[in-house]
């Protein structure tokens, strides 16, 4: 990975964990940012590099990060670490909640600079939130003859926001996410040689018609914890809404 790219991680990590009581230094960043991609140590997480990015033209890599093991390892680097109150703390659940709570705040940090060409996943029942992969999904769904003629503005929805009196920060993020496809629904599944995901939104197209668009992802292993795309198929379910389907009555943000 990119040297300026692990700095600026580190760097945001260690405002972030401030925030919530932590004082970390880089170097234990650094290391956690290692077991988040598998790795015993910092050293080896560098001797290896990513593999490349553009095996498959226009699909990209996911990364599935591993915060147990960050946690194993913010617990081996700062033993007796503690919450807000007491930063020194000898109860062992204690221990171990301020360690997960140091190993996903460095993960968020890792998650916040995915991009098309390599995706960072977190736990695995947060892993469709990520909006990088959202975005994928949207682009793939977007393509597709159906969604043909449908517009997706980010400008007209971000001056529309801004006409109705919309703060500009508001107004901005309703621009990225609000648009005619944000896959608010999914499943995540992996193991040590595949990862399989699917997201899933409703959608109308032109001519009027719309039902449930679903976008299926599966990858396989090319590296520790680094899975290479290599399989993307849409499906259009004209007619049919979530509202329909017993899966979907309860809880959509469970996966």
């Amino acid at each position: 990975m990119n040297s300026n790219l692990l700095k600026s991680v580190a760097h945001e990590a260690k405002d972030r964990l401030r925030e919530h009581g932590f004082d970390v230094c880089s170097t234990h960043i650094h290391e956690t940012i290692a077991a988040l991609h598998g790795h015993n140590s910092n050293a080896a997480f560098r001797a290896v590099a990513l593999p490349p990015l553009n095996a498959v033209a226009g699909m990209p890599v996911v990364v599935h990060l591993d915060t147990l093991c960050a946690s194993n390892r913010v617990k081996t680097l700062l033993p007796g670490i503690g919450g807000r109150k007491a930063p020194l703390s000898d109860d062992a659940k204690g221990q171990a909640d301020a360690a997960y709570v140091i190993a996903r705040t460095v993960s968020e940090s890792l998650e916040a600079t995915s991009t098309r060409e390599i995706i960072f996943l977190g736990p695995i029942w947060h892993s469709v939130e990520n909006s990088a992969l959202k975005a994928y999904a949207k682009s793939v769904a977007m393509a597709d003859p159906v969604m043909f003629g449908v517009k997706d503005d980010p400008e007209a929805r971000y001056q529309e926001a801004i006409d109705q009196g919309t703060s500009e920060d508001m107004a901005r993020l309703e621009a990225k996410f609000l648009g005619p496809l944000s896959f608010p629904f999914g499943t995540c599944h992996a193991a040590d040689d595949w990862i399989q995901i699917e997201l899933s939104d409703q959608y109308s197209s032109p001519d009027g018609n719309g039902g449930v668009v679903r976008v299926y992802c599966e990858g396989t292993m090319c590296g520790r914890r680094t899975f290479l795309i290599d399989s993307v198929r849409v499906e259009f379910s004209e007619g049919e809404y979530f509202d329909d389907i017993p899966e979907y009555s309860g809880s959509f943000g469970e996966v």
